[in-house]
């Protein structure tokens, strides 16, 4: 828990700054964009000693007002590209504050660092850059996490937050299935609100969550010998059938509102449980079909 706290406090100035660092930005705007334009209409104005008729002014006054009304719609489109970033990365930060606990000190080393950085950024190009760092960091941090529950098994390779077969199983299932006659598809469903969950009501209300949406499936889905726990939020199941025999089967399951009950703390929580969700056929090489839930998993 030190560690999470250490960690957490080290993402404060990375937050504070962040935001400022965008303001600035925003503030200031494009330089290069603004350059041009002042440019574009210093040449408008510029009567080189010459007295303008009634019409070529109101030509002159037309233009700088299309000039001004293109130059505010591309300054609206950058600081709407700057909030996307923003978004973007705050996200990300987010998203990060529950797997805070597994951080180590390089990370909080990193992230003061970032901070201090994007303080000192001169220009909106260092600003950038910053913030692909501290993506970067965040993506790093997360997947430490990852690795952490992955190892979340009993000495039989159970998981024991679901009690479902973990991930050794669920690779060797994948291997067999890739091998048979059969059609057969995989499913990898991803909890949405997991992180969220668990950042607002902490990892044992995050862990209630997964076992009743696992509870959840073998009922829909009758799959209690065929569902795993692939990592984090991802739970992966095997489906006899074709692709497109199975996509409806998942869909029909999920698309009822699904709400949770839960203890958090002194307080009872209703929690809406949604999932994202695939289907994956058998693949010749079982690595390639390994590799692609991972890809999916991950984002």
């Amino acid at each position: 828990m030190l560690a999470k706290a250490e960690t957490a406090e080290s993402l404060l100035p990375v937050f504070a700054t962040l935001l400022q660092g965008v303001a600035a930005t925003a503030i200031k705007g494009d330089p290069e964009q603004y350059r041009q334009f002042r440019a574009k209409m210093q040449r408008v104005v510029d009567l080189d000693g010459i007295r303008p008729s009634a019409s070529e002014l109101t030509m002159k006054a037309e233009t700088a007002v299309n000039l001004w009304q293109h130059h505010c719609a591309r300054v609206n489109d950058f600081f709407l590209l700057q909030l996307s970033e923003l978004r973007t990365v705050l996200d990300l930060l987010f998203d990060t504050f529950a797997d805070m606990a597994v951080a180590g000190p390089e990370h909080t080393r990193r992230l003061r660092e970032i901070a201090q950085q994007i303080q000192e950024a001169a220009d909106v190009a260092a600003i950038k850059q910053k913030k692909l760092d501290l993506t970067q960091c965040l993506t790093e941090v997360r997947q430490a996490a990852q690795r952490g529950l992955n190892r979340e098994s009993d000495t039989s390779g159970r998981d024991t937050v679901t009690t479902l077969d973990g991930r050794t199983a669920a690779e060797a299932a994948l291997v067999e299935a890739c091998s048979s006659e059969s059609p057969l598809c995989a499913v990898v469903l991803l909890l949405d609100r997991l992180p969220l969950y668990n950042q607002r009501y902490g990892r044992e209300v995050g862990d209630k969550t997964l076992r009743f949406f696992a509870e959840y499936l073998k009922r829909s889905l009758a799959c209690a010998g065929s569902l795993f726990r692939w990592s984090g939020p991802a739970l992966m199941m095997l489906r006899s059938g074709p692709a497109d025999k199975v996509q409806p089967e998942i869909r029909k399951a999920l698309e009822a509102r699904i709400q949770f009950d839960c203890e958090a703390g002194s307080r009872t929580v209703l929690l809406s449980v949604d999932a994202t969700w695939v289907v994956l056929p058998m693949m010749v090489d079982p690595r390639l079909l390994i590799n692609k839930i991972d890809t999916f998993v991950s984002g």
